[in-house]
């Protein structure tokens, strides 16, 4: 009878740390992958900033025939490195919402920005006797203005500030902070579900190994099966985004936790099947090794 209730109570156990290393999986991979410093990196790795200069190139020069500005008056002071930062600054903006912190002013200035609107428009004034009245002081400002919130807008490659002003930052938030609590929690069940099965069977020698890499081998399995369907499928890039920066940045972003997954999982379940294997020649050398059998 005790046999059958160590058998029973195993079972259950190991089915629960199949989840619990399941959820510590996604818990690990999400704090080291969804982090400022890993989306900066991406967007560098990927080439980010130069799409981002091409797209603002093409927004510029459609624009061009309505604002009568031509589109090297914005682009000759733009560089991938300038966009760089605001890219930066943005993701910062993000994170930093996310973490409940104060956010940093995404407009980053730019001289040689603001002195090629302003040439042009003195040239245009000298050229066409236009006075220099508030009007054109105005109209002015404001060229400057949306030429920055193109830019910034254009830069916003994760959609941060949609986001934020959708209120949907300020939901993740709540579930963000709460993400090292979790993960705690989660690998601290793992220990807690390992050890308890190693005195449950603690009657036959390493008799909790047997328990514990079943767990760990299904619960790698189970992560690799979609992992392996996203990777052979490609299915990240079937996503439809008009804007490239913005396809390029979810889509690898996505790629790379799928695959960090992917490779974690692969060494959980090869810890597992490691662990079945060394049980299964210690039952072999020693009789008395063997599962727990119910009466």
């Amino acid at each position: 009878m005790k046999n059958a209730l160590t058998y029973i109570c195993s079972i259950i156990i190991s089915v629960i740390l199949v989840f619990t290393v399941i959820s510590s999986v996604f818990g690990v991979v999400g704090k080291i992958h969804v982090s400022e410093e890993r989306f900066t990196s991406l967007a560098v790795e990927n080439d980010v900033p130069e799409k981002v200069y091409s797209e603002l190139e093409k927004y510029f020069s459609n624009r061009s025939s309505s604002t009568s500005i031509p589109a090297n008056v914005y682009m000759d002071a733009i560089d991938t490195e300038y966009l760089t930062f605001i890219i930066n600054r943005n993701i910062h903006n993000g994170f930093a919402a996310l973490n409940s912190e104060s956010t940093e002013n995404s407009v980053i200035d730019n001289p040689s920005l603001n002195a090629s609107i302003e040439d042009f428009f003195n040239a245009y004034a000298e050229e066409t006797g236009c006075e220099k009245d508030d009007k054109f002081n105005k109209k002015l400002e404001d060229t400057k203005s949306s030429a920055y919130n193109v830019i910034i807008d254009q830069c916003d490659i994760y959609k941060f500030n949609a986001l934020e002003k959708h209120g949907v930052l300020s939901k993740l938030a709540f579930f963000y902070s709460k993400l090292d609590i979790v993960l705690l929690i989660c690998v601290g069940a793992c220990f807690a579900l390992t050890i308890l099965l190693t005195l449950l069977n603690s009657g036959t020698k390493a008799g909790g190994m047997f328990w514990i890499g079943i767990s760990l081998a299904i619960a790698g399995i189970i992560i690799i099966v979609p992992c392996s369907y996203f990777i052979v499928s490609d299915y990240f890039s079937a996503f439809t985004i008009k804007q490239p920066q913005i396809y390029t940045a979810y889509t690898s972003t996505l790629n790379a936790l799928n695959k960090a997954m992917f490779s974690t999982s692969i060494c959980i379940m090869t810890i597992g099947l490691c662990l079945t294997i060394i049980y299964r020649v210690l039952a072999c050398e020693n009789p008395d090794v063997k599962p727990a059998k119910v009466d």
